[in-house]
């Protein structure tokens, strides 16, 4: 298992520093743009006087008489500061189209300011604020009897508990560059949205379904974040993952996310998803169970092998497995034996071959 340095919390100086608290950013770029557009304009000025004062003298000896009071002024007076005129105009004009884009960048800034970093969450709620967990009443001789619980039925595990081909599965299914990327997969982004768009035609059956979100989004999404579907939370949605992946190791997040994605129905983590459809602990599950379990998330009531539709549950597994080979996390014999194991569910005894 690959093992990461614990990163420093961030102080406030570095988030502005890494992530750039967009406000400050943003005028940060504003004041070297302006710069280096006050820098053009004053190039672009000494070129106009140039050529007026060239065209000024190449027409000194074509200069008429200064007039006699009340004979034809104006002509003269025209001939007189015409091109340092054009080149005042040009100025002004330069002038109001730079005032009126620093306007609009500054408005931009607030906008995005109080739309989006005001009521931001931190990425330290993630550890700060633990998830709901179940509560279990044993007898004395160490049976359940019951477990209590609201909404979420979770049982913490950690990662070094759970077997490699169950986390190799869960990137595999989630997210193939998870230990590649900074929070953010442009490419896998891309290429979910070709697949699902243009391969999928929306029917599962025939192909694998793909999540354009990196773990660590879906993360900060579950957690950080409400379940509304709006740009302003998806922009959220992608600040949070940044500052994440610099306030947390990469195996906190995959730990941090294995606890808390859900499975379905009230299953919440792979470990109480693991008693749930297995009877066991994640950590006694086979690569045929693992690959279950990890592709479930991305629609655990359709996939679910409780509900109406067990065999797309199977589809997806194959899917899963059809991924780790590709990624060199299984072989294909591994693939075909596992494909070949019963998968027996509790508590129901289901069997799906």
């Amino acid at each position: 298992m690959r093992k990461y340095v614990k990163k420093s919390p961030l102080s406030i100086t570095k988030v502005f520093e890494l992530i750039g608290k967009p406000t400050f950013f943003l005028f940060t770029i504003i004041i070297v743009g302006v710069a280096g557009y006050f820098h053009l304009l004053k190039h672009f000025a000494q070129q106009v006087l140039r050529f007026g004062s060239d065209l000024r003298r190449r027409t000194l000896l074509k200069r008429p008489a200064r007039p006699k009071p009340g004979e034809g002024g104006n002509s003269w007076l025209q001939a007189k500061k015409g091109p340092a005129a054009a080149g005042r105009r040009v100025l002004n004009v330069t002038n109001r189209k730079l005032i009126f884009s620093l306007l609009v960048c500054l408005v931009a800034s607030l906008l995005f300011y109080f739309y989006i970093l005001s009521d931001l969450p931190s990425p330290r709620l993630l550890t700060d604020s633990p998830p709901h967990l179940t509560t279990k009443i044993y007898d004395r001789n160490g049976v359940l009897l019951y477990q209590i619980y609201k909404d979420e039925n979770r049982t913490l595990i950690k990662l070094d508990d759970l077997p490699k081909h169950l986390i190799d599965a869960t990137l595999a299914a989630e997210d193939k560059n998870f230990y590649h990327h900074f929070g953010i997969d442009p490419i896998g982004i891309i290429r979910a949205a070709y697949n699902n768009l243009v391969n999928c035609k929306l029917k599962i059956e025939n192909c694998s379904l793909q999540g354009g979100s990196t773990i660590t989004q879906q993360l900060v999404k579950n957690v950080l974040l409400s379940p509304e579907k709006s740009l302003i939370r998806k922009v959220k949605e992608l600040i949070l993952a940044l500052a994440t992946e610099t306030m947390y190791s990469k195996d906190q997040i995959l730990q941090m996310y294995l606890n808390q994605v859900g499975y379905g129905g009230t299953a919440y983590g792979v470990e109480q998803a693991s008693w749930q459809y297995f009877g066991k602990s994640a950590h006694d599950l086979t690569l045929s169970e693992s690959a279950m379990l990890a592709g479930l998330p991305i629609a655990p009531t359709i996939l679910s092998p409780f509900g109406t539709t067990p065999y797309l549950g199977k589809i997806r597994q194959q899917q899963v497995l059809e991924s780790m080979v590709l990624t060199n996390s299984i072989t294909e014999n591994d693939k075909l034996a596992a494909l070949s194991t019963p998968l027996i569910f509790h508590p129901q005894g289901i069997v799906i071959r």
